[in-house]
């Protein structure tokens, strides 16, 4: 993901701007570092583009590959108890000694990592500043929630969305990102975030996410489409 289209030759093409995102899920504890650090394509790698000259994107020229995700990083993981955790940095995860740390020395059998682009993406949308509480995953009792794109048209599509937020939902928004927005209507969808439930109304709920961010675009007109790849986790189920 993260390009637009693109012939075989190279013409006309259309690079996005965009996150990058990695989901763990397995039946035992491993150590984050197996899936964050050590392969060779890995999200910290990533980061950088490894700054050795080789291609993230084969059969792309470097002058075409995407660029770098420096912009911040964070990975939440769950513990046997099922409670989440969480490491969020505003710097990039390329060099990030504490992540580093803290991937060799935790293991979980549950894992969310991103590395983050604040640039604007699409266009009709607005950068969000280079800050910690902008870094995802965003997290609110169990659940987990990252994403990987943008609103297209945000600061229109924005105040129709706080107003359909319920009260709790609200209170989750600490930063300015229109991701952390989406999960806030995520839970005002699934109707209470201290509780747990079905995966299928955790379907239901991002599902009807992304229809109500459609259906505003559509009824403002926004001219260019949004970007949603979401995933959320609830230390149990993940939905992407």
């Amino acid at each position: 993901k993260g390009f637009g289209r693109f012939s075989t030759k190279f013409s006309n093409i259309i690079l996005i701007k965009m996150c990058r995102l990695m989901v763990y899920i397995g039946s035992n504890a491993i150590p984050m570092e197996n899936v964050i650090i050590k392969p060779s394509n890995s999200l910290i790698y990533q980061s950088e583009r490894g700054g050795n000259g080789r291609s993230l994107i084969p059969g792309l020229p470097d002058c075409l590959q995407m660029p770098i995700n420096k912009d911040g990083a964070g990975i939440s993981w769950y513990d046997e108890h099922r409670k989440a955790h969480r490491y969020r940095n505003a710097k990039s995860a390329h060099g990030d000694l504490h992540l580093e740390r803290v991937s060799k020395q935790t293991a979980s059998n549950l894992i969310f990592a991103h590395v983050r682009s604040a640039k604007a993406g699409v266009s009709g949308e607005v950068s969000a500043s280079v800050d910690e509480k902008n870094c995802h995953p965003f997290i609110y009792n169990s659940y987990s929630f990252m994403h990987n794109g943008a609103i297209s048209g945000f600061n229109v599509i924005k105040p129709k969305i706080l107003r359909l937020l319920n009260k709790s939902s609200k209170y989750v928004v600490q930063g300015t990102t229109d991701s952390e927005l989406c999960f806030a209507l995520f839970l005002t969808l699934l109707g209470d975030g201290s509780k747990t439930y079905p995966i299928e109304d955790m379907i239901g709920a991002l599902e009807g996410t992304i229809q109500i961010i459609a259906q505003i675009s559509k009824n403002e007109r926004i001219k260019f489409p949004s970007s949603l790849n979401f995933a959320v986790t609830d230390g149990i189920n993940v939905v992407v």
